[in-house]
Formats: C-alpha cells, structure tokens, sequence
C-alpha cells in the first residue's frame, strides 16, 4: 500500500532491508534510469548472466534482447532502474505498471559478484520511492519469497485465468 509514503514503508521494511540498503549506499551503488539503448544492453548483458547462474535454478525462457529494448521504448507502461558500481552496471529492475493504479516488478537480475553490494535493496527501495512519487496506490513485488516478503506488506494471493482458444 503506497499511500502510506516512503517514510512509513522505509520503517515497516525488515531490518535486512534496511541494511541492505544502507550497505548498498556505503558501497557506492547508483542507481539510475537507462536513457540510451547502450544502457538496455549493459542491462541485458546482467540479465543473460543472471539467467545462466550455476547459484540457484532459473524458470522460464530467457528473455530476448528485443524484448527489453521494446520495454524500454514502453515508456508509458514500464520503466526500469538500473544499478552501477564505479561505472559498471551490476543489477537491474524492470517494473510494469497502470498509471495511478498498480506497480508490479516485472524483471530483477544482478550479477553474482556484486550480491554483497547488496544493488538489489536498493533498485527496490528506488521502485518503490519512485512509485510513491507518481501517485501508484500499489506495488506488487512479483512475487512471495523471502526476500521480497522483508519489504513488508500484506501478502495477497493472485489468480490467473487462462483461457484455452483453440
């Protein structure tokens, strides 16, 4: 619920969060909107790494690179944060979203290397100030594990319908 604002969300995340974040900022993590398609790539590059990681198993097929130039060029339903470390991007965020409605994360990749810096903290902390600042009433995460469920908020189930057209 974003109409709480950012300084009550801040206080309600779990303390891993709230050091993660602050870890993030110490480390010297940027975080930055893509304006070019060198940055879509640089994202992409992250993402194809993330999706080939050995660390944990990845489900679904990997995303095509005219995939995340056409959300960039979305601007009116997507947008996306990126993460810098000295120049070098290491982690990125892909939100889609209804204006004035909902914010759902749609896409979170970071390099393996750079988890200590803790990127992926702060790109959500960052989604979710922006949100706030735009007048979205709700932000899904995309999803329920533990990390996601350390920013707070109610959990609410989600129901998808599929409707078999053949």
């Amino acid at each position: 619920d974003l109409n709480q604002g950012p300084e009550t969300l801040f206080k309600q995340l779990n303390a891993r969060r709230r050091n993660g974040i602050r870890r993030a900022l110490l480390r010297k993590v940027s975080v930055f909107q893509p304006t070019s398609e060198q940055d879509i790539q640089a994202f992409y590059a992250v993402y194809s790494a993330w999706h080939g990681t050995k660390r944990k198993r990845i489900h679904g097929e990997k995303l095509s690179i005219d995939t995340f130039l056409e959300r960039f060029r979305s601007s009116d339903n997507f947008q996306m944060f990126l993460a810098r470390v000295s120049g070098k991007t290491i982690a990125g965020i892909t939100l889609r979203f209804l204006s004035g409605g909902l914010v759902e994360a749609a896409n979170n990749s970071s390099l393996d290397d750079f988890l200590s810096h803790k990127p992926n903290d702060l790109l959500f902390w960052n989604a979710i100030e922006w949100a706030c600042q735009r007048g979205f009433t709700r932000f899904s995460l995309g999803g329920s594990h533990r990390f996601l469920r350390e920013f707070g908020g109610q959990l609410y189930p989600v129901y998808r319908y599929q409707l078999d057209q053949t």
